[in-house]
């Protein structure tokens, strides 16, 4: 696998690159700023010089990761992992009139605002891999009320954090990048079949149905988008024209609007 780690200069994010190195994955590890990368880090750059490279990247900054992301791409268009480690935990133990409103501001931009950003960007490489998956690592601060209780930055940071994971999660699982054909697909990338799409509108419609929109579309093909009857029979999938006319009856409204026109 082929696995970019944010924040691999120290700590966590350093051990996990080894982690991943010696499993025999290859690993691009970024860093807020080359001259703070800790021995560790430094040694696999000499115990990996084939697996191993370490990039400059804040994850705050929107032009070093499009620069990542360029050079990523321009060398290999695919990604296979993210883990968003990069993270601050500052203005530790103040109370709220204590507080340093633009350290808590800071603490978002890298621990929320961050991992979203790499995310947005880094995406369309990751769609492209064969076994993605995306890793943000959080805390049981964002989680558990108590877990840090005078720490206002960090724990209202990592909790944004897991909502965004929530939320990410929810839409890469109702639009995975299959590279299906078809415009609407089910959760496992498969065409949806007419009793999937009848119970969808069934519960978020009493009155429009899937046979309403295919007569809206012929009709709108045809008054509007110019396309001829035997354009729209080949579109709607009918194989004699006759049953096309059946969805393409104008309305009063269209009719009176042409007559208005004579």
């Amino acid at each position: 696998m082929r696995i970019l780690i944010t924040g691999a200069g120290q700590g966590l994010g350093s051990w996990i690159a080894r982690l991943a190195l010696e499993r025999g994955h290859n690993v691009i590890a970024t860093v807020h700023a080359l001259s703070h990368v800790c021995e560790e880090t430094q040694a696999l750059c000499a115990a990996f010089p084939v697996q191993f490279r370490l990039l400059k990247m804040d994850v705050t900054s929107d032009r070093d990761v499009a620069e990542v992301e360029a050079l990523l791409r321009a060398e290999q268009p695919q990604l296979d992992a993210i883990v968003n480690n990069a993270g601050i935990m500052i203005e530790r133990d103040h109370t709220i009139e204590e507080l340093d409103l633009d350290a808590v501001i800071r603490s978002f931009q890298v621990n929320t605002v961050g991992p979203m950003r790499v995310v947005q960007k880094l995406l369309p490489l990751l769609s492209a891999g064969t076994r993605s998956c995306i890793v943000n690592i959080s805390s049981e601060a964002g989680t558990i009320i108590n877990a840090f209780p005078t720490n206002y930055a960090y724990s209202m940071s990592k909790c944004a954090l897991n909502m965004f994971s929530e939320r990410l999660r929810e839409y890469l699982k109702e639009r995975p990048d299959t590279g299906s054909p078809y415009l609407f697909i089910s959760r496992m990338g498969d065409q949806l079949t007419r009793g999937q799409v009848n119970r969808i509108f069934n519960k978020y419609s009493k009155t429009i149905k899937p046979h309403s929109l295919r007569h809206f579309f012929c009709s709108e093909a045809i008054a509007v988008g110019g396309y001829s009857i035997d354009e729209v029979a080949n579109q709607a999938g009918h194989s004699n024209v006759h049953t096309t006319l059946l969805y393409t009856n104008p309305t009063r409204e269209r009719m009176k609007e042409k007559a208005n026109r004579l």
